[in-house]
């Protein structure tokens, strides 16, 4: 053991941890430094100034020890002890003036106390170890039982001393300088405490004239098996109360406490072999032991002042006296093994073998996201020319995962520490699914019902008051660019948010933003969507008022806006900029705002990439009809109405059978399989078609992504055979979107089990209208635009259409800022991914990139207008999170996680880097 007093252990449990400390506080610095006061500043210069001084100067002096070939000595430890013993008295006794509570929780990373605690226990720790191995040079020569007596009085006389200084000294009687002492005092007992007990369990271990009295397999069974086990069974018992230390309730957990208790407690042979694999099996669960010690490590003050309870107490220090047992069996085994073994093969074997169980978990977390990534692209981002089949995802187990953690909050600690973490970096880019999205995936695989339910609109007690507008004409590049100012008012006498839809002509773009704060005009940023909505909601959950304000579409040429907060009778300001082609009419609220004038000529415009014609110009286009046909969309995910279709298809087919001439059958569940309509169509079943839920919007999608193509001259009418619209499944895709591909209407007939036929449109698809059949099926006039030999087929209404002609996404595109041209581009890039969905990983950066570059908001982004640079900073920070994950993946409301696997993941690989770099001397030094 005396090889830990070697000063490369300095490097590894202070210069890594304070390093990565460091870097932390300077990104927090950064974030929330505009939100502190010059008071509280100071304190974050002391805390820097410490943490960079002891980084400085125990780093050199490890490596002036290197340099000299010496060990650590006792002064370190006792002067390293004390010195980070007071410098934690000082951050928790300030601890609030460094993180004031005015500073909002989401904007900061972990929970301020632990954060600290974490990175500077392995200094205290290897401190506490300097002591312990240079004041015990011969542990025969040192007391078990006066350690062990000193551990169990130390407790008790301090219960004993607070019990007297409370019957005598009120809370309020307490000086400060009495504060201090006494937390001196509680800190000085905890560390004795600590020392006398982990050197009375130092001489157990090691001392063999005792081990003659005490067997070492006694005590190893009480706190390498019995302490685990009992432990994990009594928090499991106390979980639904509350884990205040994390979830520890998966079986798992005590498999692996019985499995590495009985490994830790075997004893040696005389055969080299069979302690070869005893060491190997030692190494493999030794991961097991280092993860309960880490979780706890921070926690173990905490241990001391539950020692009253003796229980509680007792168990909490069982990850840290097991950790010190299970490394003593690891070194005593290697010392045994390196004469009839090399050094280098026990190394790399240990190591790996040490990798097996983190092995595992990863293995089974890449599993997860792949099988959580196959599940997002058939439902969020297809391939419409594939027809996807059955995977073999398992996916109620990885939904019930989601869901759990969902509901759980650090805060609340009912997360598996660092395993939960690293489940989300792996699994989920540190991001989550919204309840939307896990309910969708639920009804669609596990035909479970929605579990969304639709909250009442509730009265908005904001208005709008006045509408300003200012339209100027660029004659160069025949465009409009009109300002709409809007006057809001707030009537009520309470704190309240505006919130409003309204409707964007076909060729309008918004390109500036802007929220007047104060007397101050804030610019809005257009920053990435889901990040903007998320700074936006947690800016609304603040106890301080702030002032956010959104736009953003929330649909298919709808835009949202959103202004907060709005005090008892305010009147507040926001705006923004539209560029146009040709006079528009905007209807916001109760008020209409009419933009530009019709004195400039409309024209059609014929490019490369799209053609813009005017609603004037498709006025004057050939009229045009085409032959309709039933696509009959059948609901097989529910069991026992084929009968009912065979009947129903039968009877239509009688009465309409023109209309059966080109028919076609979707046999709908949690997929779609399209194929010609015949009267044998349950042969077309699968043998799981009865499965998970009717999935009627991929249904619509596919037909509609055939119509985009086909473009011929027959058009589907499509009939739904279900029980009811309730059981059809429509995510957060908006069906909306895909209205351009039916020119003769976007609506879809639905006939029940009770034959009720209802007509619904793609743009409100769950409620219907009661409708005839004999009402519908008549000749319905489009419009037709020939364009190179290529006909376009198009909605005969007054409204102007874009057509677009190119891949947009595959070509290289120019965008220029605030230009209507960029606009229309992006529209196109827009169009083609929702096309082709599969390309949406590829290409959705790209997107946003370009709504960037050309300041004009798109389908990926949205303006927000924030108050305060710390708030800008968040966004900023969270926005490079987001644009690194998958796009199919959200973010959810809540409080910032410490990113725990980024800092073991820069802990691991610069303490790999320098095992590399000195292996030989290691080997030589370390273990000789």
């Amino acid at each position: 053991m005396k090889s830990l007093l070697k000063p490369f252990w300095i490097i590894l449990s202070n210069t890594l941890p304070f390093s990565v400390l460091l870097f932390l506080l300077f990104i927090e610095w950064q974030t929330i430094h505009t939100l502190l006061q010059e008071d509280t500043q100071k304190y974050w210069f002391i805390v820097a100034g410490i943490v960079l001084g002891l980084l400085m100067i125990q780093s050199i002096y490890a490596i002036r020890l290197i340099i000299l070939r010496k060990n650590t000595p006792l002064p370190y430890g006792v002067i390293t002890l004390i010195v980070h013993l007071l410098c934690l008295i000082f951050y928790v006794t300030y601890s609030d003036e460094i993180v004031p509570r005015e500073v909002p929780a989401w904007m900061i990373d972990g929970n301020k106390y632990v954060y600290v605690f974490t990175f500077m226990m392995p200094s205290l720790l290897y401190a506490m170890i300097v002591l312990i191995l240079e004041t015990t040079p011969d542990v025969t020569k040192v007391s078990f039982a006066k350690n062990l007596a000193l551990s169990l009085a130390i407790p008790i006389g301090f219960y004993f001393f607070f019990f007297m200084i409370g019957s005598v000294y009120h809370p309020s009687h307490i000086t400060d300088y009495i504060e201090v002492f006494l937390w001196i005092l509680i800190v000085g007992v905890m560390a004795s405490f600590f020392y006398f007990a982990t050197r009375a369990l130092y001489i157990l271990i090691f001392d063999k004239n005792l081990l003659k009295k005490i067997p070492s397999i006694w005590w190893k069974i009480i706190i390498a098996l019995i302490f685990p086990v009992l432990g994990l069974s009594l928090y499991a018992t106390l979980m639904p109360l509350g884990g205040f230390f994390g979830d520890f309730s998966n079986k798992w957990f005590l498999i692996l406490a019985i499995t590495n208790g009985i490994i830790v407690c075997l004893p040696r042979s005389l055969n080299p072999k069979i302690n070869l694999l005893l060491w190997i099996m030692r190494a493999s669960t030794f991961s097991f032991t280092c993860y309960f010690f880490l979780v706890f490590l921070p926690y173990t003050p905490l241990s001391f002042i539950l020692l009253f309870t003796v229980v509680f107490g007792l168990l909490m220090l069982t990850p840290s006296a097991l950790f010190i047992i299970h490394s003593a069996e690891l070194y005593q085994d290697f010392q045994a093994l390196k004469q009839s073994f090399k050094a280098y093969y026990l190394i790399i074997s240990g190591l790996l073998s040490f990798m097996l169980i983190p092995t595992v978990i990863i293995i089974y977390f890449w599993n997860a996201r792949n099988d959580l990534h196959t599940t997002l692209n058939y439902v969020y981002s297809p391939n419409y020319e594939k027809e996807s089949q059955t995977t073999s995802v398992n996916l109620k187990k990885l939904l019930y995962y989601l869901k759990s953690t969902k509901l759980s909050r650090p805060a609340t600690f009912s997360w598996t520490p660092y395993i939960d973490t690293f489940y989300s970096w792996v699994v989920l880019d540190n991001l989550s699914l919204s309840n939307r999205k896990i309910s969708d995936l639920e009804q669609i695989y596990l035909g479970k019902e929605s579990q969304i339910h639709v909250e009442p609109t509730t009265n908005q007690t904001t208005s709008l008051q006045d509408i300003r507008t200012e339209s100027v004409y660029d004659s160069t590049t025949q465009t409009w660019k009109s300002w709409v100012h809007l006057s809001i008012q707030n009537g009520k006498n309470q704190n309240a948010e505006y919130h409003e839809k309204f409707n964007l002509p076909v060729g309008t773009f918004v390109a500036n933003y802007y929220l007047d704060m104060g007397g101050k005009r804030e610019v809005g940023i257009l920053a990435e969507k889901k990040t903007a909505k998320w700074v936006y909601r947690n800016i609304l959950n603040e106890s301080v008022a702030r002032d956010p304000g959104l736009l953003y579409f929330s649909d298919e040429n709808i835009v949202a806006l959103h202004v907060y907060p709005f005090t008892p009778n305010e009147l507040r300001t926001t705006g923004f900029q539209l560029i146009h082609k040709e006079p528009i009419e905007l209807s916001i609220g109760n008020k209409i705002a009419k933009l530009g004038v019709d004195k400039h000529p409309n024209v059609m415009l014929n490019t490369s990439h799209f053609i813009f014609i005017p609603n004037k110009e498709k006025a004057k286009l050939s009229e045009s009809y085409r032959k309709p046909y039933f696509h009959f969309i059948l609901d097989v995910a529910h069991g026992n109405s084929f009968q009912r279709y065979t009947y129903q298809l039968q009877k239509l087919k009688k009465d309409y059978p023109s209309f059966f001439t080109n028919a076609k059958i979707s046999l709908v569940n949690s997929y779609v399989k399209t194929v010609d309509y015949t009267n044998n169509w349950m042969d077309e079943l699968s043998e799981d078609g009865i499965e998970g839920g009717f999935f009627l919007e991929r249904a619509i999608q596919q037909i509609a992504y055939q119509e985009t193509k086909n473009q011929s001259s027959f058009y589907p009418i499509l009939v739904v055979l279900s029980d009811t619209i309730a059981n059809s499944i429509f995510t957060e895709n908006k069906l909306s979107h895909w209205s351009f591909a039916f020119p003769e209407g976007a609506n879809f007939l639905l006939l029940d089990k009770q034959n009720i036929l209802t007509n619904h449109t793609l743009e409100n698809p769950i409620i219907g209208k009661l409708a005839k059949l004999d009402s519908i099926l008549y000749p319905k006039k489009i419009r037709l635009f020939v364009s190179e030999g290529k006909k376009y087929f198009l909605a005969d209404d007054a409204k102007t259409t874009v057509i677009f002609k190119s891949n947009s996404l595959e070509e290289p595109l120019t965008f220029s800022k605030e230009s209507w041209q960029s606009g229309i581009l992006l529209e196109s890039q827009r169009r083609q991914l929702l096309l082709h969905p599969e390309q949406q990983e590829k290409y959705w950066r790209i997107l946003v990139k370009n709504s960037f570059e050309s300041n004009i908001l798109s389908e990926y982004t949205s303006y927000i207008a924030l108050e305060n640079e710390a708030q800008k900073a968040v966004l900023k920070r969270k926005q490079r999170e987001v644009l690194n994950a998958n796009s199919n993946l959200d973010l959810v409301q809540d409080l910032e996680r410490m990113s725990e696997p980024e800092l073991w993941l820069m802990i691991a690989m610069v303490g790999l880097l320098g095992i590399y770099h000195e292996r030989k001397k290691i080997v030589s030094r370390f273990f000789s």
